[in-house]
């Protein structure tokens, strides 16, 4: 017998969820409030950073108060830290979830530490972080966190691909008229109240440990994404609800790349020129070095003032620093040296 998947109903039926039609953003939602913060660690599994992007008064915050009620009891949203040290302080003395609402940076230094940060602690099998003892040049402490990351905002906060390959993002549209002011009181009370909804989420972990425990799991899965056991716990749990699953690979990936070129301008010009480029013959391969590029861009009304893509040089760097981010988005790949001239080539692939 399949389970009732409560989040779900939640995003089809209570959030304004900018999904452009496309039915599988809600259900995957869903599925990561069901696996997230619970099997955080679990045979090291890795979850990652959540961010809601949207206008003020769709819903951001709420949506976060009733995921901390349920899970602990205290709707604690914290403001953007200072500096890093009152941020590790915060994440050191929380467990299961991390919000800090409304982020807007205006420290760009403190943007790219904390982003850095986060991405580090993701991905370490013990993440910790160490800190100066007070009144000593020479002792440290060494501090285990366990805790997942999340964050609400206006606009995308982080631009640096890094730190989006380990993002699960999602929008929210403005509600409009009819806001209810107590959203998360009746969305407790809709499902039974808070025992209820715990109840319901170990449940929901019990089915999934005796699933696995009956030998589905595969320890030698090879995912598409980057963190450790992510998304085969999304299959999973879309088994346990009954829902439809082999489409979570392909989303997971089709999605990442859609964040990391919303985010990154570069990424954006050279996804439009790689396709500009294949419309008059897609099935030729199309060689070209970032000289054309960057002439191409300075001829283009969107891109001429991207001061990166029409300086061939400086073109040149981000392809090479770039390229397996590139190959995978874009389509452009390294080919042959020409005349001294490192080229690229974009084509249809074999």
């Amino acid at each position: 017998m399949k389970a009732e998947c409560w989040w779900l109903d939640i995003f089809q039926n209570s959030v304004n969820l900018n999904d452009n039609g496309d039915d599988n953003v809600a259900k995957m939602a869903a599925l990561l409030y069901y696996i997230s913060p619970w099997l955080l660690r679990w045979r090291g599994t890795q979850l990652p950073i959540e961010l809601i992007i949207g206008e003020a008064g769709s819903g951001k915050s709420s949506l976060y108060e009733l995921r901390l009620s349920i899970i602990t009891g205290e709707p604690l949203l914290r403001n953007i830290p200072s500096d890093l040290k009152d941020w590790f302080a915060s994440i050191v003395n929380t467990g299961g979830l991390h919000v800090i609402d409304n982020v807007q940076f205006t420290n760009k230094d403190l943007r790219q530490r904390l982003s850095d940060e986060m991405c580090r602690i993701i991905t370490e099998p013990k993440p910790h972080i160490e800190m100066r003892r007070l009144y000593s040049t020479t002792g440290q402490y060494r501090l285990p966190i366990n805790t997942v990351f999340a964050m609400t905002a206006i606009q995308q906060p982080f631009y640096n691909a890094d730190l989006i390959q380990r993002s699960a993002i999602f929008e929210l549209g403005a509600i409009g008229g009819g806001h209810d002011s107590n959203w998360v009181g009746t969305q407790l009370e809709r499902f039974g109240g808070r025992t209820s909804w715990l109840a319901h989420h170990l449940v929901f972990l019990h089915r999934f440990l005796r699933y696995v425990q009956e030998g589905n799991w595969d320890n030698t899965y090879k995912a598409e994404h980057r963190l450790g056991n992510y998304e085969q716990c999304l299959q999973v749990a879309a088994k346990i609800f009954g829902i439809e699953y082999e489409w979570i690979a392909h989303s997971l990936v089709e999605r990442t790349q859609k964040k990391i070129t919303e985010a990154d301008w570069t990424l954006e010009g050279l996804k439009e020129f790689a396709m500009e480029t294949l419309a008059g013959n897609p099935e030729a391969v199309h060689e070209f070095g970032a000289l054309e590029i960057a002439q191409w861009a300075e001829a283009h009304e969107e891109h001429y003032l991207n001061s990166q893509l029409i300086n061939s040089r400086s073109l040149g760097r981000y392809l090479t620093s770039h390229q397996v981010t590139i190959q995978k988005v874009v389509g452009i790949s390294p080919t042959a040296m020409r005349n001294n001239r490192k080229m690229f080539k974009v084509g249809p692939s074999k």
